[in-house]
């Protein structure tokens, strides 16, 4: 793996820790080479009813979703007043 042991903090198991991380929030159909064993096949059949395939992709919290709004509307108030100060 890369040098990354640098004073108190291993960063090769943080990465590693971090890929685990990712690793299991995977859903669909899984991979034989999936390193995380409690988590198997999920969501086969979402969108078959409609005759669409959504399996696959990842899990998200739904806070990322609602702390986005929040974010656009902070980034607009600073542009609009970025737009109205008047700068001589």
């Amino acid at each position: 793996m890369l040098g990354l042991v640098s004073g108190q903090y291993d960063y090769n198991l943080a990465l590693k820790k971090s890929i685990l991380f990712y690793e299991a929030q995977r859903s669909g159909k899984l991979p034989t080479s999936n390193r995380i064993d409690w988590r198997g096949d999920t969501f086969l059949d979402d969108g078959s009813d409609v005759g669409i395939d959504l399996s696959g992709g990842y899990f998200d919290g739904i806070w990322a979703i609602y702390y986005t709004y929040y974010i656009l509307f902070i980034i607009i108030q600073l542009y609009v007043a970025i737009l109205t100060v008047n700068i001589s």
